[in-house]
């Protein structure tokens, strides 16, 4: 199955710097889909189509210091 679902990449702005995210920006409930440690927002992109096409808003996220996201933050609690 292939879908085609328009993403736009965000950026979180924070005080230490800012956390990347992809945002299918659809109408319904959200869904939020967080990478494990070590895997980056990309892992799920065969997902967050069909889940777009179904209705949802999908939200992926790149933790900090790893993808596009910010290295710079001084603590990690």
């Amino acid at each position: 199955m292939t879908s085609t679902t328009h993403t736009v990449t965000r950026y979180l702005p924070l005080t230490e710097g800012r956390i990347a995210y992809d945002d299918t920006e659809g109408r319904g409930p959200l869904v939020v889909l967080v990478p494990g440690i070590g895997d980056l927002r990309s892992q799920f992109r065969h997902v967050a189509g069909p889940l777009a096409a179904l209705g949802y808003r999908v939200v992926t996220v790149d933790l900090r210091g790893l993808g596009e996201s910010d290295a710079t933050f001084a603590e990690y609690n």
